[in-house]
């Protein structure tokens, strides 16, 4: 009879759809779905707070390497500084020493 034959259409539906597993294929593409949303947020956030992370180590690598280059331009100056010194303390000591040594020849000429 009709009903007879709609039973066994709709058995036959049900096991076809349960042997292919519908249920089981849809939550996990919604779960792929929700998934890769969720990812791509937690991406997009890691990436920003990396390059924030970046940014503020690049800006203090930068002032860094500035702080190095003055304090190497006044290592250099004092260096400059030093040989003039050491120079101009030479120049004062020899003037010195002429000095004694011509009284000494004056003393005993």
């Amino acid at each position: 009879t009709a009903t007879e034959k709609s039973q066994r259409l709709l058995t036959h539906c049900a096991a076809t759809i349960h042997g292919k597993k519908v249920k089981e294929r849809c939550f996990r593409t919604w779960g792929h779905r929700v998934h890769g949303l969720l990812s791509t947020k937690a991406d997009r956030k890691i990436k920003r707070v990396t390059g924030e992370i970046v940014s503020k180590y690049e800006a203090a690598l930068g002032d860094a390497r500035r702080r190095v280059a003055e304090l190497e331009a006044e290592v250099v100056d004092g260096r400059r500084r030093r040989k003039i010194l050491e120079d101009e303390l030479r120049r004062t000591l020899l003037k010195g020493m002429v000095t004694m040594n011509m009284e000494a020849l004056s003393v005993f000429s």
